[in-house]
């Protein structure tokens, strides 16, 4: 069941809009499979989290997260993202206490 929308984003348009809303100036880059699943292994054992796997990063590069169902939401990501822009980052959940701890 597709519980977003309306609007249907790319993951890099979603990014950009979250960088609009927290008023973040570093560029986005993209890098090869390889490299981001090292940085995300290197940045998970910093955090002593999982923070992608090679099969998350699958699924979103075959777009797995794209529904081909109509969107049932009705409130488009830019606009709660620029509502909730002051809390979004100030703190870290892991992935590992709020599944496995």
């Amino acid at each position: 069941m597709d519980a977003a929308g309306p609007d249907i984003v790319t993951y890099a348009e979603l990014v950009d809009s979250i960088a609009i809303a927290i008023q973040h100036k570093r560029r986005i880059f993209f890098t090869p499979p390889t490299v981001t699943l090292m940085a995300a292994r290197v940045l998970g054992r910093n955090l002593k989290d999982v923070i992608l796997t090679s099969q998350e990063l699958a699924g979103l590069m075959d777009e797995h997260l794209v529904s081909t169902e109509p969107p049932r939401g009705r409130v488009r990501i830019e606009d709660w993202l620029l509502r909730a822009a002051d809390g979004l980052g100030i703190s870290y959940s892991s992935r590992l206490d709020r599944h496995f701890r």
